[in-house]
Parts: C-alpha cells; sequence; structure tokens
C-alpha cells in the first residue's frame, strides 16, 4: 500500500489506464494537484515499475507515461 498510498498515485494510475498520456495532459486531468507533487509520484511510480516514461528524441522534447504489466495487475 505505501507503493501507491500518496494522494495522486491512484489517480495518475487512472489517468493513464486507457493510453499513454504527456506529463502536461496529466496535469491538466488532476488541476488540484500541484505539478511538481504529480510529478515526483509519477517518478516514483516508474521506479516502482508501475507506470513507464518513454522519451522521445525530437525537439522540443516529448515524453509519455504509461501502465507496465504490473502496474495493469492492480487495476480492479
Amino acid at each position: 500500500m505505501g507503493i501507491i498510498g500518496a494522494k495522486w498515485k491512484p489517480c495518475l494510475i487512472d489517468a493513464v489506464r486507457e493510453r499513454p498520456k504527456r506529463p502536461s495532459e496529466l496535469h491538466r486531468e488532476i488541476p488540484e494537484a500541484i505539478p511538481r507533487v504529480l510529478d515526483q509520484q509519477l517518478k516514483e511510480l516508474e521506479e516502482h515499475g508501475i507506470v513507464e516514461k518513454k522519451v522521445y528524441a525530437e525537439i522540443p522534447l516529448r515524453s509519455e507515461y504509461s501502465l507496465t504489466e504490473l502496474g495493469r495487475s492492480l487495476l480492479p
């Protein structure tokens, strides 16, 4: 529970359940949260293997977050 127990982590997991999303999309979908906090919680979810971050080699730099198999196993 500690891994996904932070306030916004369940919201982030739910937000990327259907398709990968960019950080800016996640910030718009969860406007109540401070962007810095969302970024930190995304990083923690990534470190625990629940979400993965894909970085595209483009200018400007673009990244997307999606659920891993472990992340999908947490869904109801």
